[in-house]
């Protein structure tokens, strides 16, 4: 009986050693609340509203953590590689995103452009005439793409009759100054900047009403895990 004794009271120390280890470990992983979400914003007048907010005191800081890009190509590395949990972005990004990750979801629909992507010129112009052979600079990526395409649409151009300039948003200012370019395809805040250097509007979101729109997109993960937070 004495071996046996001795085993029961070497079992029960090791259960009773066990059972301390899982609760510590139970108890620690109860008590790690979860990270902020990390959500990525564009330099874009309606994202400010979200960072306006923050300011107030209207969003918990310990639940998210706002993050402004300058580029839609930034945001959408970023959302790529797992840096940030949400990112806002317009649909033809969204589509681009969900090829490669299908695992993407839009779970919110922020606004549509309603003028805010515009095609800005030196001279007004009303005829695909007037317009062939110019120089028109337009950022790389679903979004720029897209209003290029429609604008050519519009006046009946093909992508031969014009010179195309790849320009990311935040050198679009200085190319404008510099007179690189006769034509701009731009938004928000550079919409405002380059008119005060004396740029006309010949072609806007106004024209294609709800085909631009802004969306929240995320994991499908993040919707399982954290829908709450959501």
């Amino acid at each position: 009986m004495k071996p046996l004794r001795c085993f029961l009271t070497r079992f029960r120390s090791v259960s009773l050693k066990l059972i301390a280890t899982l609760s510590l470990i139970l108890l620690s992983a109860c008590g790690q609340p979860d990270p902020p979400l990390r959500v990525a914003l564009l330099e874009w007048p309606p994202y400010e509203l979200a960072f306006w907010a923050r300011d107030k005191g209207w969003l918990d800081q310990d639940k998210v953590e706002l993050l402004e890009f300058k580029t839609p190509a930034e945001v959408t590395r970023a959302f790529s590689t797992g840096a940030v949990d949400i990112i806002a972005v317009t649909t033809d990004f969204a589509l681009a995103l969900a090829a490669q990750h299908p695992d993407t979801r839009i779970f919110l629909v922020i606004d549509a452009s309603n003028g805010g992507d515009v095609v800005l010129s030196r001279q007004p112009a009303s005829s695909g005439q007037e317009l062939s052979g110019k120089t028109i600079a337009v950022e790389a990526g679903p979004l720029g793409n897209y209003m290029l395409s429609r604008f050519l649409d519009h006046f009946s151009l093909q992508r031969s009759d014009l010179n195309i300039e790849y320009v990311d948003i935040p050198q679009q200012v200085d190319h404008w100054k510099n007179k690189d370019v006769d034509l701009l395809i731009t938004y928000e805040p550079n919409k405002t900047r380059v008119i005060n250097e004396g740029a006309q509007v010949i072609f806007s979101s106004q024209q294609i009403p709800n085909e631009i729109v802004d969306v929240f997109l995320v994991r499908e993960s993040l919707i399982r895990d954290r829908e709450h937070d959501l």
